[in-house]
């Protein structure tokens, strides 16, 4: 399995666990400070994963494309693609209220892995 953009590495924790021994997850992202974090985790919790600095438009898989069809070039035959990405101008709070507006976008971000 392949986490595009994993950042310090979260799924790639969550998808190890999922496919065992037998299966190997690798995590890219094109920052390297992200990528020392999920490498210095992964280290602490001795999960055997793969994480490199990589742009996800010249992934280090042999050939190149672009994203999304380096993605789909990279994921093996009867493998599984799975996209998600946040919709950062959902969140909204109209409220004059500083210390209320404060909370509810501090309770949004406390919510997600790396708010």
């Amino acid at each position: 399995m392949l986490d595009v953009g994993c950042g310090m590495g979260a799924d790639v924790f969550e998808l190890k666990a999922i496919v065992g021994e037998s299966g190997h997850v690798s995590g890219v992202d094109i920052s390297e400070v992200l990528i020392g974090e999920a490498k210095a985790r992964a280290a602490e919790q001795l999960l055997a994963v793969l994480f490199e600095v990589a742009d996800a438009q010249a992934a280090p898989f042999a050939d190149a494309a672009k994203a999304i069809a380096e993605i789909g070039r990279v994921v093996r035959p009867g493998g599984r693609l799975s996209v998600f990405d946040m919709d950062w101008e959902t969140q909204f709070c109209d409220s004059p209220h500083r210390e209320v507006t404060r909370k509810i976008a501090l309770s949004f971000c406390d919510g997600m892995k790396n708010g």
